[in-house]
């Protein structure tokens, strides 16, 4: 009786973790078979950091090779906010002979973590599109807390409409795409933190951004209140 349960037991585990490698291995595999499709995704979030903690996923490709046909102006200064450098990168097709439309590329990380390096898989793609793209470095919470980053943000923002014919852009032309706590920054910027007619942006992507700050959720979520720099109940 003992290894009869036994047995099944084995068995049961066995099947289990089959049905977990398969579960595990075919977004992968679909993927290879038609590289040309989107990629599927896992169907459960315990599966998504299960395949990125065994390294079969990576949250986002933070190498990629610099095509040869993309010139990149790396590290610019756009302004020293008490010592510290905040700098700006700009990447372009180096067969470009019009003015081209901006795409502003802002980072997320909950406005504590994250470098403006993080979306270089796309500021390649989309300069491979013919887009200029530029993607930019702000103080995080350690640095200064709220309105430091957007104040950076607009910052940056203002050097780049001033700098349209140096880079070979068109300044008619911008728009400020973010991810996360970059969509937010994103949107103060786009839409006109305290000066609605500082700059003329075109357009605004805000990727999984947050937008209501005063919700039960966000008066009491750390990150939040650590932007910030005060319980919701302090500064409502």
């Amino acid at each position: 009786m003992a290894k009869s349960a036994l047995k099944r037991i084995g068995k049961g585990l066995l099947v289990m973790l089959t049905l977990f490698v398969v579960l595990m291995l075919v977004p992968r595999c679909i993927g290879f078979l038609f590289p040309e499709k989107a990629p599927i995704g896992y169907h459960f979030e315990t599966l998504d950091y299960l395949a990125i903690g065994v390294g079969l996923e990576s949250l986002i490709d933070r190498d990629p090779e610099v095509p040869a046909t993309i010139e990149s102006f790396k590290d610019i200064e756009y302004k020293n906010a008490s010592g510290k450098s905040l700098q700006l990168d700009i990447y372009k097709q180096k067969e470009l002979t019009e003015k081209a439309p901006l795409l502003v590329f802002i980072h997320g990380g909950g406005w504590r973590s994250g470098k403006r390096q993080d979306y270089l898989v796309y500021l390649l793609d989309y300069a491979q599109k013919e887009y200029v793209t530029a993607t930019i470095s702000y103080r995080l919470k350690k640095d200064s807390i709220y309105p430091a980053a957007v104040e950076d943000v607009m910052d940056a923002v203002d050097f780049l409409f001033k700098n349209g014919d140096t880079y070979g852009y068109d300044t008619t032309r911008v728009a400020l795409i973010g991810g996360s706590a970059g969509a937010h920054l994103a949107m103060l910027a786009g839409y006109g933190w305290e000066n609605p007619q500082r700059h003329k942006v075109k357009a605004v992507v805000d990727i999984y951004g947050p937008v209501d700050m005063t919700t039960p959720y966000a008066q009491t979520q750390y990150m939040v209140t650590d932007f910030i720099g005060h319980q919701y109940s302090e500064k409502p």
